[in-house]
């Protein structure tokens, strides 16, 4: 499932010393029910946002499609330093919105997804 290749993600980063929002994680231990506030929170203190797209679907979610554009509007405002990086499968590039298309873009493989999280370093 799409949760089970996020998990691995979140746990492949937080392995290697890296803090990590995962809402299914963060928010059940943080105890919050207020996934706006807590989103945008994570959204504030974050320096690099990774969007996990394993199907054209991924990119339509309203969470999905509202923290890669709060993060992308913060960074071209000047108002954060960081990056974005799309994990993607079967999703081509020229199907990504144009403000994702220029940003380093990574092939995804569910078989094997160690190989692609290597490629963030």
């Amino acid at each position: 499932t799409h949760v089970s290749h996020a998990r691995a993600l979140h746990d492949y980063l937080t392995n290697r010393g890296h803090s990590v929002f995962f809402s299914d994680e963060t928010l059940a231990n943080g105890g919050t029910s207020d996934y706006e506030q807590a989103i945008g929170k994570a959204l504030d203190q974050s320096r690099v946002l990774i969007l996990l797209a394993l199907d054209q679907k991924d990119l339509e979610s309203g969470w999905v499609d509202f923290e890669w554009k709060a993060f992308n509007c913060e960074l071209l405002s000047g108002r954060k330093d960081g990056e974005i990086f799309t994990l993607l499968h079967d999703v081509n590039i020229d199907q990504l919105p144009v403000a994702l298309r220029i940003r380093q873009s990574i092939k995804y493989s569910p078989t094997s997804p160690f190989d692609s999280f290597d490629n963030l370093y």
